[in-house]
């Protein structure tokens, strides 16, 4: 990589190792980079804790140089050089993190299958010129991933717990098991999902197969193994062309051999109109047999429809069809609100579609669940520890519209010291804590701090404001269970631009394991909300325009909050149980220089 590029992949780096618990007994991370040579910076043994490590990449480390990239020769190295110890080495778990920016100049599949055999996983991240099918073939399925703009690499740090945390839970050496065909029966409680993509327009190269690397990922995501789901997938442009049907596959494996091999219909105007008609028409006219039943169309588009969508969509929903819209490239915003059953629309940009599928398949799991409005709290074991930071330096209305919005939020929930609790944070140029997360634990007593609350003069200093919620609200003193695996959320809302400096302390407060959302109106910073906000930013950011638009996105916002809750569970329960037993991971961080 160019000189240029290592303060991103040293951040990279540091956000990465922050993120992760690194102890004897849990995580330990050794670090190489490579090009025709393979080159260790430290050992698995050499940092016992984070502060020497991350000053020994914040201080030492630097990009060696080198005539080749030879990425098989440089796995082959990672293996021998950190885990080809003993037989009890080797009951730990492997995992190797590959970071690339170019083509190898070797073979990489033989050498990424051979080591999959011997028990290593491999996470493979490829940047600038890294080829897509390269990322492919040395990663564990289907752990490969693609940020182009170097710039960026580091916001995706933020990934890296949830991928290690998924990629620690799979068995390499078993295939995909499927239930036998003679023991599967349709119940009147299945799924039908319906994947509709667009086919190559005038876009950039990747764009396609970004889709394809999306449609894989979900397909490895949901329980199609059971007999509750089925997938057929679609590709349109002025015209439609199936790929799969909702019975012709029974097995994972065959779906993702079709999807490996399927090529992207050219040409052709984009009409989405006339897609999401045939999808009607084909899969959802009928009325279903049975109030169980699920269907649920997730549409993909690139750019403007060429026809109208309003009608088909129309017949869709009024059939009970929940549609989830995705928009990438030059795809418009205002169709795909148009298109989707509220608040299941989202734009984002072509390299993050892959990571968005982990969304999608909990978007679904709620509809499997009957209706996301339905979901009870804490009855559930859905419980979350959720902190409102609020800029209350605006006029006495747009204050009591800003009042009524967390009163309509915090009353939604099941407000119990076992289940939901509430904190709040608010400021101008001070702060205060209205409430901690152990002193007001039911509604009757959150609503009444809320009614108390009143607008202040003053600046914003919105960053002092998070730095206070994670110094004296996201801690065990003032009620957070975040030890207990209680999902942690803090819910920013403001106005205006701040006057301090927000991107390191909301990192701070994201790697402490704090979900962010941010809610911006009328003069709020995109940019700082951005920047205060976990990633991805169109899962996390909402922008408003008025005060009053508050009220009417509160039922929107708080789908919003149950989906993340629900997002964090399993994988929350299955890593407890896997630290529970005792085992450790020891984690290769492999970086071409």
């Amino acid at each position: 990589m160019e000189h240029s590029s290592l303060p991103y992949v040293k951040n990279f780096m540091i956000r990465m190792i922050g993120s992760l618990p690194i102890e004897p007994n849990q995580f330990r991370l050794a670090l190489a980079q490579y090009s025709d040579e393979f080159a260790p910076e430290f050992m698995l043994d050499t940092y016992r804790r984070k502060g020497p490590m991350v000053k020994h990449i914040r201080n030492d480390f630097m990009f060696n140089g080198g005539s080749s990239v030879q990425i098989g020769n440089a796995l082959m190295e990672a293996y021998e050089t950190f885990f080809q110890k003993s037989e009890d080495e080797k009951e730990k778990q492997q995992i190797i993190v590959l970071l690339t920016s170019a083509p190898s100049e070797d073979d990489v599949r033989e050498v990424a299958r051979n080591l999959q055999g011997l028990g290593v996983k491999i996470i493979a991240i490829g940047t600038k010129e890294a080829p897509y099918d390269e990322l492919f073939e040395m990663a564990t399925p289907p752990f490969h991933y693609k940020q182009p703009v170097i710039e960026e690499l580091p916001k995706f740090s933020e990934y890296m717990p949830q991928i290690i945390d998924d990629i620690i839970q799979v068995n390499i050496t078993d295939s995909i098991s499927i239930p036998d065909s003679s023991e599967i029966a349709v119940q009147e409680d299945t799924t039908d999902i319906v994947l509709l993509l667009p086919g190559q327009q005038d876009t950039a190269n990747d764009v396609f197969l970004y889709m394809k690397d999306f449609i894989s990922k979900l397909i490895y995501d949901l329980p199609l193994e059971s007999n509750q789901y089925r997938l057929a997938l679609v590709q349109y442009n002025d015209d439609v062309h199936e790929e799969f049907e909702l019975d012709t596959y029974e097995r994972k494996e065959h779906m993702l051999m079709h999807v490996q091999e399927m090529q992207a219909v050219q040409d052709g105007l984009l009409k989405t109109g006339n897609a999401l008609r045939y999808i009607y028409e084909r899969y959802f006219k009928e009325p279903v047999n049975g109030a169980d039943r699920n269907r649920v169309l997730v549409v993909l588009s690139s750019l403007p429809s060429e026809d109208d969508v309003e009608e088909p969509v129309k017949m869709l929903q009024d059939n009970g069809v929940k549609v989830i819209a995705l928009g990438i490239y030059e795809a418009v915003i205002e169709e795909l609100t148009l298109m989707a059953t509220q608040p299941f629309s989202y734009f984002l940009k072509e390299w993050d579609l892959p990571m968005f599928s982990k969304n999608v398949s909990n978007i679904i799991a709620e509809f499997q669940m009957d209706s996301v409005t339905e979901v009870e709290v804490c009855d559930g074991d859905l419980v979350a520890d959720i902190a409102f930071i609020v800029d209350r330096g605006t006029s006495k209305s747009n204050f009591e519209e800003l009042k009524k919005f967390l009163q309509n939020l915090t009353s939604s929930f099941d407000l119990k010291e076992n289940c939901v609790r509430i904190g709040l944070v608010m400021y101008t140029d001070g702060q205060e804590v209205a409430s901690r997360l152990n002193t007001d634990t039911n509604e009757a007593e959150i609503l009444q701090i809320i009614r108390g609350l009143s607008a202040e003069s003053g600046k914003a200093y919105t960053g002092a404001a998070i730095n206070v919620t994670r110094l004296k609200l996201f801690t065990e003193s003032a009620g957070s269970r975040k030890k207990q695996g209680v999902e942690q959320i803090a819910v920013l809302i403001t106005h205006r631009r701040s006057q301090d400096n927000v991107t390191d302390v909301a990192t701070l407060l994201r790697r402490s394991g704090v979900t962010v959302f941010a809610i911006g109106v009328e003069d709020a910073s995109d940019q700082q909300l951005v920047q205060i906000a976990s990633y991805p930013q169109e899962q996390y950011v909402t922008n408003l325009k008025v005060f009053s638009d508050l009220q009417r996105q509160s039922t929107i916002f708080r789908k919003k909050l149950l989906n993340q809750i629900q997002h964090k569970l399993y994988v929350q329960s299955e890593r407890k149980e896997i630290l529970k037993e005792g085992k450790a991971f020891q984690v290769s961080l492999v970086l071409s220089r």
